[in-house]
């Protein structure tokens, strides 16, 4: 009834959010001059963007009690907030031929690039690359490219509501049990543990806090880039193309959000003293006192913050072959990447933690397409492929899980496709032909699809990596306009 509805509801929440963005850009390209080789190319501009955040809530809505970085102080879940900025862009990029059609340089193309960009709400920034690209005869290309650039903060990691998760238990590394699973924790805990005389009890007396959400100190992240690589198409072996590419990304100050466990480990699993880096977000009890004991962790930050940095390294490389077959066209196309390095370093100076291997980033991924054309119609089979991995992230003995490798998985897809016209089309297909499933019991609950297709060779990229639906068909209906 309306008056039961009156006593149990006697009032809503009011939360509005509104954002809005004005973007206004002006560019133009063209060709500058010629030179013997060719003609230098260019393309410049500028943009102006206005970007907005508002919140406003009603005067009775919840509040955070002690919250992190004022203790004391009442702040609201959602505070009313009015909070804008504008970006004003300046930019270049030319690419000058320096040598065509000569003994040793069929092509050989310089490139440059560069952003200015001024922030109201944060210092000016400059982005730039340089690159080249060389063909010493018809069949080989060589490229190199070098790039700078910085990232500011977006609204959502500066501005998002700050939220609070009370835990009745918590996996705490320097609790009994778990101090044992790392050589470092021992001396590590005794360094950072309040009143620390030997490992905390299991479970935990208190109720610890985690606090997520944004954070409006951040600073912007910088990065440094650099990838080399060639392209071979043999003239004696017509379709046919090889690309191989080395890359490394390097971020400074890198922004980021990581889960209240891994910071824990982190903290204290470090070699030679606890990485402070994680160590500051972690506060523990300083005293024993009412429902705690001191030592115990009273609450986590695992807001967005600045780390120190990350590094990344790989290879990617692809084969792809297309020839007649009968009255139509077949393609196949092998292409993936080889993880050589996924370090992540919250503390400056330290080695960091090195995660390829761990079952985000596994050694080594695949993926194979063949694709067969003929009229209208074409049929492909995809397979996807992605090397055994490491499970058992924070856990520096692998005795500590039951089952703490990941198996490699593989994934087979079947699509047919008819386009009658450049316009429409109609493809019909089978995701996971065989069923294949994820071969962990944690990760089957949480894995994703990738979504392959026919068309997609290159799909080794983003979160998706394994299928956590099954097989199941499908059909779409495409028109372009």
């Amino acid at each position: 009834s309306q008056a039961w509805l009156d006593y149990v509801m006697p009032y809503q929440r009011d939360e509005r959010t509104r954002n809005s963005l004005l973007n206004v850009g002006l560019g133009m390209n063209g060709a500058l001059f010629d030179l013997p080789a060719g003609s230098v190319r260019f393309a410049a501009g500028t943009e102006w963007r206005r970007e907005t955040l508002d919140t406003r809530d009603d005067a009775d809505t919840a509040k955070l009690h002690n919250i992190v970085w004022s203790p004391g102080n009442d702040h609201g879940l959602h505070p009313d907030m009015s909070a804008s900025r504008r970006v004003a862009e300046v930019y270049g990029e030319v690419v000058f031929p320096v040598l065509a059609d000569l003994p040793g340089a069929r092509r050989l193309d310089v490139e440059a690039a560069y952003r200015y960009s001024h922030y109201s709400d944060n210092p000016s920034t400059n982005t730039w690359k340089l690159g080249m690209i060389w063909s010493p005869f018809e069949d080989l290309s060589l490229r190199a490219v070098k790039g700078f650039s910085t990232r500011v903060p977006n609204f959502g990691e500066l501005y998002s509501p700050v939220s609070m998760v009370t835990l009745g238990h918590i996996a705490d590394p320097c609790q009994e049990g778990r101090v044992s699973q790392d050589k470092d924790r021992p001396a590590n805990c005794a360094a950072t543990v309040p009143g620390w005389t030997g490992p905390l009890p299991t479970p935990n007396q208190n109720a610890p806090r985690v606090f997520t959400g944004g954070n409006a100190d951040l600073d912007p992240e910088t990065s440094d880039s650099f990838s080399y690589g060639l392209v071979w198409q043999p003239g004696f072996v017509d379709g046919l193309d090889v690309t191989a590419d080395y890359w490394e990304i390097e971020i400074d100050n890198v922004i980021t959000s990581i889960a209240y466990g891994t910071i824990m480990n982190n903290c204290v699993n470090a070699t030679g003293a606890p990485d402070m880096g994680y160590c500051q977000f972690v506060h523990r009890h300083q005293s024993d006192g009412p429902g705690h004991l001191a030592g115990e962790v009273d609450y986590i930050q695992a807001q967005y913050a600045n780390l120190a940095g990350r590094k990344t390294r790989g290879i990617d490389f692809g084969v792809n072959y297309r020839f007649n077959l009968g009255p139509g066209s077949y393609r196949i196309g092998l292409n993936g990447t080889r993880n050589l390095e996924r370090r992540v370093i919250a503390q400056r100076g330290s080695a960091g933690t090195d995660n390829v291997g761990q079952f985000q980033y596994p050694d080594f991924k695949a993926t194979l397409l063949n694709r067969y054309d003929i009229g209208d119609f074409s049929f492909g089979v995809n397979t996807r492929f992605i090397s055994k991995s490491l499970y058992a992230v924070n856990d520096q003995s692998l005795e500590t899980r039951e089952m703490p490798y990941v198996p490699a998985y593989w994934q087979h897809d079947l699509n047919i496709g008819w386009a009658p016209t450049s316009t429409y089309s109609v493809s019909l297909g089978v995701k996971n032909v065989t069923d294949s499933k994820v071969k962990h019991p944690v990760l089957s609950a949480f894995a994703t699809t990738p979504h392959l297709t026919a068309d997609s060779v290159n799909s080794n990229n983003g979160a998706a990596y394994m299928d956590g639906v099954g097989r199941y068909l499908y059909l779409t209906l495409k028109a372009d306009f």
